[in-house]
């Protein structure tokens, strides 16, 4: 009760402060400790990280620093490293930040090489390297990406978990991410759902992507029913979140857990990009995409006219998985380096 007090009394007097920041650089942040309080319930962190003692924590743009701080007080992990380059946030931090248990990057997150200066070079930040086996229980990333021109980069993390690259070359590293709600009804997609994507193949093959909490507007209508009924979110008022004055920003908080899976990477990326081309196709005739004569391959090697008749976007994950292994072993598949750009090509 005292850690709530003492949060509360944060909250009010970090508003007042919010309120000298000019620009929030179209990104939208949680502030009310109670929601905060609730989420960190969901997430059962301990259960992965126990007393977080020996956790290291990747703050990716965390812009005012609100979370990052709430998160600090409650969990006191072993270093907190918050890495942004906004003159904005970062002026806010050197006046109101200094005096905490948090460290500062100026270093640009949107850039490969930061990554590498902070932690081969500077030696500012090193994780440890764990096994596959499970999730890495002394490294978390968390992340604020809610402006939309950074889907781009969310769907980069995501490939960077298939590729076993990037931050994830330390294992299985757990990830926390803020993101834009019209980004998480992409990655969360049921199959047969409209908003199917090779997107919402890459989460659910490669990760266990839940949705924690979302704002409460009218994007919420727009999830998949079967997301929300399965993930049931923490409804969050856009009056607990800066900006929400002018610019109410509807975002997600996204727990993404890589799998530990054995996937023909090169393979499996060709047979989705080609098949999701054209995802309301029956897979019949969508199938000639892969190459020539693979119709009369895949109708012998399934042997099923039920499947044939279904469309790529009613597909599973598992599905893709088995298509992929049969097209791997087609004698004649073509080459997939020599396949062309399709400018038409979801991704």
């Amino acid at each position: 009760h005292r850690l709530i007090r003492r949060q509360r009394q944060m909250c009010i007097r970090d508003r007042l402060l919010l309120d000298n920041i000019s620009s929030f650089y179209k990104s939208s942040f949680l502030v009310n400790p109670a929601v905060y309080e609730k989420i960190f319930d969901k997430l059962q962190l301990q259960k992965t990280y126990g007393d977080c003692k020996e956790l290291k924590v990747l703050d990716i743009y965390p812009g005012p620093g609100q979370q990052s701080l709430i998160f600090n007080e409650k969990f006191r992990p072993k270093q907190h490293l918050l890495m942004d380059d906004r003159p904005k946030f970062t002026k806010f931090w050197k006046n109101h930040l200094q005096s905490s248990h948090l460290q500062m990057s100026t270093l640009n997150p949107f850039d490969w090489e930061s990554y590498l200066m902070l932690i081969d070079y500077q030696k500012i930040f090193q994780p440890e390297k764990q096994p596959r086996s499970h999730i890495n229980d002394k490294f978390l990333v968390m992340a604020n990406v809610t402006d939309k021109k950074y889907e781009g980069l969310i769907m980069q993390w995501y490939n960077c978990i298939g590729q076993k690259n990037w931050l994830q070359r330390y294992g299985r590293v757990k990830m926390l991410i803020w993101v834009p709600t019209s980004t998480a009804i992409k990655l969360l997609a049921k199959p047969g759902f409209k908003a199917r994507s090779r997107a919402s193949l890459v989460a659910e093959t490669f990760t266990e992507s839940s949705l924690i909490a979302m704002t409460d507007d009218t994007e919420v209508k727009k999830m998949d029913p079967e997301v929300m009924q399965e993930h049931n979110p923490i409804l969050i008022n856009h009056n607990d979140t800066v900006p929400n004055k002018k610019l109410k920003i509807p975002m997600a908080l996204l727990s993404v857990s890589p799998r530990d899976f054995n996937v023909d990477k090169e393979n499996w990326d060709y047979v989705t990009k080609q098949l999701m081309i054209q995802k309301i196709t029956p897979f019949k005739d969508s199938v000639e995409s892969l190459g020539p004569g693979g119709k009369d391959y895949f109708i012998k090697q399934i042997n099923s006219d039920e499947f044939m008749e279904r469309s790529p976007g009613s597909f599973t994950a598992q599905e893709y998985i088995k298509l992929t292994d049969i097209f791997s072993k087609w004698p004649f598949k073509p080459d997939i380096f020599m396949s062309f750009f399709n400018p038409n090509q979801e991704e």
